[in-house]
């Protein structure tokens, strides 16, 4: 009896399977727009009649824009506008990733491979999901006027100068403790820096591409 409860306490004492796997994540910057790169194992499951589609992809990047000047090639000054000071309708990017991302974005973003918990990587694939609207809204998917790969599904809550990209993302990485800077929201390369440079401080994200290894000497 004493040896079934000591395998009984041993058993209690082993780590979870989730706490000690690590999921590899991409933080991307567009010069003024900010993504992110979360595994496609993460996300189909919680949202199939998004993601099943994206079979054989390994990254989703995920991003929020304005609508329509998100998903438009060719925009007004009055669509400039309108985004960054009316409250207007708000849309996330679905993006299917298959090759290798630090191969993929080499000429159009600035990229850091970042290595986190599962569970971390996990609050920041909830944040993304609780971010579009249920598949129970009609005509969820928006038609795309970019390229083809690109995909676009109505989101929450509306877009307005201070709910944009990078406040987006700001608000998603704060769920695993990493507060930026209020003004930070306002320019990507600024956000980008002090993300980097919080998860330094913080230890809690491992930035693995040796373009930021710099931040962590």
């Amino acid at each position: 009896m004493r040896f079934l409860r000591a395998i009984i306490f041993f058993l209690f004492l082993l780590p979870n399977a989730h706490s000690a796997e690590r999921e590899m994540l991409y933080f991307v910057d567009y010069g003024i727009h900010t993504a992110i790169l979360l595994p496609y194992e993460l996300l189909a499951p919680q949202r199939p009649d998004l993601f099943e589609r994206f079979e054989g992809a390994t990254y989703i990047e995920l991003s929020i824009g304005e609508d329509p000047f998100f998903r438009r090639s060719e925009h007004s000054k009055m669509d400039i506008v309108r985004a960054l000071f009316w409250s207007t309708p708000s849309i996330i990017r679905i993006h299917p990733i298959k090759e290798e991302p630090l191969k993929h974005y080499t000429k159009v973003a600035s990229v850091a491979q970042m290595e986190l918990s599962h569970e971390q990587a996990k609050k920041l694939a909830d944040f993304a999901l609780q971010s579009i609207q249920p598949a129970s809204v009609q005509d969820l998917w928006v038609e795309s006027q970019v390229e083809k790969d690109r995909h676009f599904v109505k989101a929450i809550p509306p877009y307005h100068l201070f709910n944009n990209c990078n406040d987006w993302t700001s608000r998603m990485f704060a769920t695993i403790g990493i507060k930026t800077r209020f003004t930070s929201k306002f320019s990507s390369a600024d956000l980008f820096d002090d993300i980097i440079l919080k998860s330094k401080t913080g230890e809690k994200i491992n930035f693995t591409n040796e373009k930021y290894l710099k931040y962590l000497r």
